[in-house]
């Protein structure tokens, strides 16, 4: 939890650029209307997508289509848990039925066969199975994709746009007192594209590794009268297929370190503290971070921080 902290953080202050990107005079207050200008145009919409969002990255993808549709903002986390793990479980139910233990013997031309005890589907009717199988490629893989489409879309949209650095200093110049620095909110504007950036790399990422295995699974699940047994690619391939789908997960954390730097420090630093030999680092600002403070010892372009 404590990466996911670090990574909304990161990404609640990408969104909070537009509001924090600018400097102050040093004689002068900067207006409240401004800030609550900004924050009624770019918060309200953009924050709860990403934080939709990035909670969808964290869970299933079943979960992505709840997180998405029920926000935070609307449900208590409490209870958005509660309702993936019971809508999950009710979809995985009938396998509790239909799983049973059957013993299979491997021959490999030794004295002795290799006997495996293994956890197999016998469903009643093939007609069944087919049914389940669909059920699974729409819900698993087809709605979350369509929402996750419609959703990154949509966050995109608002952050990778060309004339925001030109927007916020005109919007600013009508407020006196104010000077905004163009390397400042050009430097913002390519943290929020970073954003863009890790949500279509995460999706691209989900559905690469997953549509293989459902794609497979119908695909065996549909041949009449044949069993996966008898099938070289129910042996070879599909072992494969589920093997990539299930390190979707373990590649999700790798794009998060490529793609942000925040979570890159987080990361640095729950290993840090599990090292006792390693010296703490110096809480003393260096020269350059000491020539970007005002003389309250508070960096100027986060006077307006949240």
């Amino acid at each position: 939890m404590g990466l996911q902290n670090h990574l909304a953080k990161d990404i609640e202050e990408s969104l909070g650029q537009n509001r924090t990107m600018f400097s102050v005079d040093t004689n002068v207050t900067a207006p409240l209307e401004f800030d609550a200008a900004m924050r009624e145009k770019y918060e309200r919409l953009l924050l709860d997508s990403i934080r939709s969002e990035l909670l969808y990255t964290y869970s299933t993808p079943l979960s992505a289509c709840l997180i998405v549709l029920y926000t935070i903002c609307f449900l208590n986390s409490i209870a958005v848990l509660v309702l993936i793990w019971v809508v999950s479980m009710a979809i995985m139910a009938p396998l509790l039925f239909v799983n049973h233990l059957d013993h299979v013997t491997l021959d490999f031309g030794l004295s002795e066969n290799l006997t495996l005890t293994i956890c197999k589907e016998d469903w009643p009717s093939d007609a069944g199975k087919q049914q389940y199988s669909v059920a699974l490629f729409v819900f698993h893989l087809l709605i979350p994709a369509a929402i996750m489409i419609v959703a990154n879309a949509l966050v995109g949209k608002k952050l990778w746009r060309a004339d925001d650095v030109d927007e916020v200093e005109n919007n600013a110049t009508r407020l006196e007192g104010i000077r905004i620095s163009h390397a400042v909110v050009t430097s913002g504007l390519k943290r929020q594209r970073g954003v863009v950036k890790m949500l279509v790399a995460l999706f691209s990422v989900f559905f690469v590794f997953w549509t293989p295995y459902y794609v497979i699974t119908l695909w065996l699940d549909f041949r009449s009268g044949k069993h996966w047994e008898d099938n070289s690619v129910a042996g070879n391939v599909y072992p494969f297929s589920l093997f990539l789908g299930l390190a979707n997960s373990a590649i999700n954390p790798i794009c998060y370190s490529l793609m942000n730097a925040r979570f890159r420090e987080a990361t640095k630093d729950v290993f840090s503290r599990r090292m006792p030999w390693r010296p703490p680092s110096s809480e003393t600002p260096g020269p350059e971070q000491a020539a970007n403070t005002n003389d309250t010892g508070q960096d100027p372009t986060e006077v307006f921080s949240l």
